[in-house]
């Protein structure tokens, strides 16, 4: 949740990004130089995943459950990530 242009019911954290649970609603803050932007952005989106429920109009978004590795489409080796950390 960086530079303050988000809004999340959880108290606000120190660090810019931490993990969302489930029933976590994040929604951008009113009034932010960045809504703009974020709206166009949601203009291009084609697809939501089906672990989220998006408000495109109010620029909310509700994590619904946590996606599976399946649904997750970055290109990922959690291998490579996993021998970082064992360091």
């Amino acid at each position: 949740m960086r530079h303050g242009h988000w809004d999340s019911q959880r108290p606000s954290r120190r660090h810019p990004s931490y993990q969302v649970r489930p029933g976590d609603v994040i929604a951008v803050k009113a009034g932010t130089p960045a809504q703009q932007v974020i709206r166009d952005a949601t203009e291009l989106t084609g697809q939501v995943p089906p672990w989220l429920q998006a408000d495109h109009d109010g620029l909310t978004a509700k994590v619904l459950r946590k996606p599976e590795r399946r649904e997750v489409a970055a290109p990922v080796q959690e291998q490579l990530i996993v021998e970082l950390y064992s360091k």
